[in-house]
């Protein structure tokens, strides 16, 4: 009872917010995408994939810039035109993306793009309640989507919740199974100093994760990690991943920009296991833009090759 009046609460909340939005603020820069025309889109038939990951900053209900002060308001039509640009540009087969707010939010997205000629056919987005999750595009079709969202770990002597989740699918590309994961690790904010800006918490919740998925087969594992490589690079050689080198146009791996202090991170980035590796075609790619004001993050993308067996030694 108690959870169906949260979710009766959150939708007058989210009806409130878009009536203040017309009312003071000019038309609702939202529109509800069903995406049904997408269903007789036949399936790519998969050998050479790329996969791209991009934290889109709050894609939905938040505080944004709108109407010439900043105030909660569906993510401005100026910001969502500039991320389908992007997206369109990237053209991959495989989006892996975090903070998205709900399905109708990546409705709104996917119907979008599709009328600028970019077409997703297949999605997923955490079940979990959060405010922001993440969400998969595919114009692959997946054997499954894995949802992970709702992940449980001890964490000082406590029984914690990764705060966003974890959302994956599995595909068969030239015969090959495989699959990918999205997470979006707890961020450093509201850390006091004892908590040691929530560096152990992330490494719990990554093992988590790594712990609930199925290892068996080359993975992909991508996001925003909310801490650099050489942070989290213990625990994840712990847990079997290797780096993907990336880097932008002038050599640079960084993804991520702290406006407040004018500095630049690695946060957002994939790692392979040992049985994908063979699969990478070369180094992933930050992109960089000019001008890039719907995100503080940078997308990340990397493309696979399934068409042939990998080479073994002899």
């Amino acid at each position: 009872m108690r959870r169906a009046h949260l979710k009766l609460f959150a939708l007058v909340l989210w009806l409130a917010v878009a009536l203040a939005a017309f009312y003071w603020g000019g038309e609702v820069e939202f529109s509800r995408q069903s995406g049904d025309k997408l269903s007789q889109i036949e399936p790519k038939v998969c050998e050479k994939v790329r996969v791209c990951t991009w934290n889109l900053r709050n894609y939905g209900v938040a505080r944004h810039f709108a109407g010439g002060r900043w105030r909660e308001h569906p993510k401005p039509e100026s910001e969502r035109a500039e991320i389908r640009k992007i997206l369109r540009q990237i053209d991959a087969d495989i989006l892996v993306l975090e903070e998205v707010q709900d399905e109708s939010f990546l409705m709104d997205l996917r119907g979008a793009l599709h009328a600028e000629g970019l077409s997703y056919k297949y999605w997923g987005i955490g079940a979990n309640e959060a405010p922001m999750r993440v969400a998969v595009l595919s114009k692959i079709e997946p054997v499954e989507f894995v949802d992970k969202s709702l992940v449980t770990f001890a964490f000082d002597g406590k029984v914690r919740a990764s705060p966003r989740g974890t959302l994956g699918a599995r595909f068969v590309c030239g015969g090959v199974p495989w699959a990918v994961y999205g997470v979006h690790l707890k961020s450093k904010f509201g850390a006091r100093k004892a908590d040691r800006n929530f560096a152990p918490f992330r490494e719990a919740e990554l093992s988590a994760v790594m712990a609930s998925i199925d290892k068996t087969e080359p993975i992909l594992l991508c996001g925003d990690f909310n801490d650099s490589v050489s942070a989290l690079g213990k625990i994840a050689a712990e847990l079997g991943l290797s780096y993907i080198e990336q880097r932008d146009n002038s050599g640079r791996p960084y993804s991520y920009f702290w406006a407040k202090k004018e500095l630049w991170f690695d946060y957002d980035r994939f790692y392979a296991n040992s049985k994908m590796l063979s699969r990478l075609k070369g180094p992933a790619r930050v992109l960089e833009s000019e001008k890039n004001s719907a995100s503080d993050h940078r997308p990340v993308f990397v493309d696979l090759d399934f068409s042939s067996m990998p080479k073994t030694s002899n």
